[in-house]
């Protein structure tokens, strides 16, 4: 077994090592940021039938629309993204 690091690679020393593009390391900045939000909303928010439906014809949940909108604002507001999609709202 390997024994348990004392310290692990910042995201920014994974970045320099293997992904030279900064733009795009900035991005996935945003979206792991946008998944703390996503996760933090998703604890404190039941799981509720929402009544409508997705472009996919499947049943929208409550956290499923949180998820979207926290993702489209990260969308609107991010200098990286030009072009969005989503199953929620088409």
């Amino acid at each position: 077994d390997e024994m348990a690091k004392s310290r692990y690679d910042s995201l920014d020393e994974v970045f320099s090592k293997s992904l030279t593009d900064h733009q795009l390391q900035e991005l996935l900045k945003e979206l792991l940021d946008a998944s703390v939000k996503i996760a933090d909303a998703l604890r404190t928010n039941l799981v509720t039938v929402n009544g409508n439906s997705n472009i996919s014809g499947d049943t929208q949940l409550t956290v499923d629309v949180i998820a979207d909108d926290l993702l489209w604002d990260l969308a609107k507001s991010s200098r990286h993204v030009y072009e969005a999609a989503s199953e929620e709202k088409p």
